[in-house]
């Protein structure tokens, strides 16, 4: 008999070691299959965001205005900016030697004529303008009653026409103040593209760091963060050496035109009818103006003096019952003695 209860003992000790073991494989399967899921989220996540990224820099550079072609003397630095952006070009060359070969000037003109036929003058800016392969930032003119009409305007002209832009402008009229001025821009120019590059190359390998990312979703997140940085300066970047390109493939002409007046003398004054109607007519304004504005002021203020003349009726009214009393008391008291 006990030896019979033994080997029931030893056959149920079995049966829930090998439950005890199925439970803790199981329990090891869900871990593992739970861990596989959350790596492949993951995975997918930074694959997510890093297609994102990378669509969203295309589009960017899609989306950008496309500059004319810089001219003949920068295209040197051109290809130096293609080198440090990244981009393709010789490996042997550096910014700082093509720099130094050809230096990056933005130039700057201005231009005041005084025209005889200043009815053509607007027409004859914009044509010559649109000669050159230039475009007009902004024009503006004014045409006062007897006196001179003026033209003022802001011409961007590729830098390499500059000079014949001016000689045909100066043609319009007299010119009465010519100047130039040229700003190197090439240490600016040259640090810009480093420094976009270096960004650039910062952006991917964050890029790459979020692909390979198997850690904590904290970690995810900031990288997304830093990724998100970094193209914020990268775009800032760009749209200041665009606006730098253009400083330097376009020069700025400030151009000022005014018509060559002669007053013109009157002969005959105005008439005492005239001026004495003229004088009526500025009375009877100037009487309308006054009555309107009365009643402006009355009904903006009418409230708050009423407001407070009914705030002050009583003590007025007693301070003048006090002051009559006493007056009454003292003729009384001067007609008893």
């Amino acid at each position: 008999m006990m030896r019979l209860n033994s080997m029931y003992r030893a056959v149920a000790a079995n049966k829930a070691l090998s439950v005890g073991w199925g439970l803790a494989a199981m329990l090891a399967l869900l871990l593992i299959a739970q861990w596989t899921s959350l790596n492949l989220q993951r995975s997918q996540l930074a694959t997510h965001v890093a297609a994102s990224a990378l669509s969203q820099n295309y589009s960017a550079q899609e989306t950008k205005p496309l500059l004319p072609p810089p001219p003949a003397p920068y295209a040197a630095e051109a290809r130096t900016l293609a080198v440090a952006s990244g981009g393709s070009g010789d490996a042997d060359e550096q910014p700082g030697q093509e720099a130094g070969n050809e230096p990056l000037i933005a130039r700057t003109a201005s231009l005041s004529i005084v025209a005889k036929d200043f009815g053509s003058v607007e027409a004859a800016v914009k044509s010559i303008t649109a000669r050159y392969h230039g475009y007009i930032g902004e024009l503006s003119s004014s045409s006062p009653q007897n006196a001179a009409r003026t033209l003022t305007a802001t011409l961007l002209i590729p830098s390499s026409q500059l000079e014949a832009a001016l000689a045909e402008l100066k043609q319009l009229g007299r010119a009465e103040q010519v100047s130039q001025s040229g700003e190197d821009v090439t240490k600016q120019y040259v640090d810009l593209a480093a420094r976009l590059k270096n960004s650039r190359s910062t952006e991917e390998r964050l890029l790459n760091v979020l692909r390979n990312n198997t850690g904590k979703v904290k970690d995810i997140l900031e990288t997304e963060k830093e990724i998100a940085r970094v193209r914020g300066e990268i775009e800032q970047m760009e749209a200041d050496q665009r606006a730098l390109r253009t400083r330097i493939d376009f020069a700025s002409l400030q151009l000022s035109l005014t018509e060559d007046f002669k007053a013109s003398l009157q002969v005959t004054p105005p008439s005492t009818a005239t001026r004495l109607h003229n004088a009526v007519v500025a009375g009877y304004r100037s009487l309308i103006e006054s009555v309107i504005g009365f009643f402006i002021w009355l009904f903006e203020s009418g409230p708050t003096l009423l407001l407070w003349a009914a705030i002050l009726f009583v003590p007025a009214r007693w301070i003048w019952k006090r002051w009559l009393r006493a007056k009454w008391l003292r003729v009384r008291s001067g007609g008893a003695t």
